[in-house]
Formats: structure tokens, C-alpha cells, sequence
């Protein structure tokens, strides 16, 4: 008898239990409580941290902070690191970063069209110079063609780089020596072989130069053999 009175308090507990736990439930989802299943739930509101901005409520709209609108139809949002500077031109590192590349070379004038560029922005500071002499016919034993250099130029040694050519109309039966001569001395040398092919030559094999309004000439050899010889001799000047 006394077992049988055990089993039923321990029946009548377990009752009691169960109980208390149904009331807590049932407490618990009357205010709000409960575990929302997945994807359930209401968004009453989201919002932004700066630099990207939320419009709020239930279907917001997410933006970058101050950008009112979109230019270009790149997938990809530019980032830049490092300082930058009013009036600096931008360049990208080896990342892709936009980087402070410096002030931009001095422009003067109202425009472009009328501005002056620094030599040193494009990249170069002389440009070629060219002296053509042409001589039609067979050229007359130890022919001199005067010249003037009309601006200060610099010829390169072996007057090659930039390099001097020259062309025949019919080539030379023995080698023909063309000499280069600057106010009267020899600067370079131009040896036009059977077949045409110029050896190029310099005195002591280094640059020579002709100054603005100085005397310039190309002297034949004192026997010719070659007709229609056109040279040109290339050399340099500071822009």
C-alpha cells in the first residue's frame, strides 16, 4: 500500500510539472516572446553607419553619404589611401588605390592651345634637325656644297642616333669619300661604298656641333663615279 501512495505523488508531481511549464509557454508567447521560425519575423527599420546611409523603415534605401547620383557603368567602387591635396593630379598604386601623384605641370595662358607645356611634361627636349644635299648628274671633281645652320645643332658621334643616310641614283665604281666641314674644319666623314652603303664617321668618334649662322658644307671627293648622290646629314636641336 505504501509503494502504491509513492507512485502516485511522483505521478502528481511530474503532472505539476508539466503544468507550469504550459502556463510559462503560454505567458511567453503572449508577450511576444517565441523562437521565430527561419526567414520569419517583421524589419520595422534599418539603419546605416557613414559612410553608407539608410533611408529607414521597412524597405530602405542604402546609399554612400552624400552621392546623389550614378556616373559610368564600372561594377567597382574606387578606393584611395594616403592624403591627398587641392589641385593634385591622381595616379594608382600597384593595388589599384587612387593615389596623390603631385601638383600638375604649370600650365600658362587662357587654354590649352595657348598654353606652354614644360618640355620635360612630353618627355623630350630636342628634336631632329635634317640638312638634305642632293646632287644631280655626276658631281664635279672635289665639289663643294655651302650651307648655313640655321639654328644651333648637335651632331651625333659616327652621325648615327639619330642616324644620317644617303641614296644613289647610280652607285660609285670605287668607294667616294664625302667630307663634313663646319667654318671650314672637318667634322665628319661619309663613305659611300659600291653598293651604296654609307660608313658613317666623326672626328675622334664623338658629337660635333654647328652654331646658329656658322658656316656648313659637304666637299665631294676629287674623283667621282656616282650620279644622282643625295645626302642627308641629321643631327639634333634644343627645342
Amino acid at each position: 500500500m505504501k509503494q502504491s501512495f509513492a507512485r502516485v505523488g511522483v505521478i502528481l508531481a511530474v503532472v505539476l510539472v508539466l503544468l507550469g511549464l504550459a502556463r510559462s509557454a503560454e505567458a511567453f508567447q503572449a508577450n511576444g516572446g517565441g523562437i521565430p521560425s527561419s526567414g520569419s519575423g517583421t524589419v520595422t527599420g534599418v539603419t546605416g553607419t557613414a559612410p553608407i546611409v539608410s533611408s529607414g523603415g521597412t524597405a530602405p534605401a542604402i546609399s554612400l553619404s552624400g552621392v546623389t547620383a550614378e556616373q559610368g557603368n564600372g561594377a567597382k567602387v574606387q578606393l584611395s589611401t594616403g592624403s591627398t591635396t587641392t589641385g593634385d593630379l591622381a595616379k594608382y598604386d600597384s593595388n589599384g588605390n587612387a593615389i596623390d601623384a603631385g601638383s600638375a605641370p604649370a600650365l600658362s595662358g587662357a587654354n590649352i592651345t595657348s598654353a606652354t607645356i614644360p618640355k620635360a611634361a612630353l618627355g623630350f627636349s630636342t628634336q631632329p634637325y635634317e640638312m638634305h644635299e642632293g646632287i644631280p648628274g655626276t658631281p664635279s671633281a672635289s665639289l663643294v656644297i655651302p650651307d648655313t645652320c640655321a639654328q644651333t645643332v648637335t651632331f651625333p658621334a659616327n652621325l648615327t642616333t639619330p642616324t644620317s643616310y644617303v641614296s644613289c641614283g647610280t652607285n660609285p665604281s670605287e668607294n667616294d669619300d664625302y667630307i663634313i666641314k663646319v667654318a671650314g674644319s672637318q667634322i665628319a666623314d661619309i663613305s659611300i661604298s659600291t653598293s651604296c652603303v654609307a660608313t658613317l664617321n666623326t672626328v675622334s668618334h664623338t658629337t660635333q656641333s654647328c652654331t646658329a649662322g656658322q658656316r656648313i658644307e659637304v666637299d665631294g671627293p676629287a674623283t667621282v663615279s656616282g650620279a644622282n648622290i643625295s645626302i642627308v646629314v641629321v643631327g639634333t636641336r634644343a627645342l
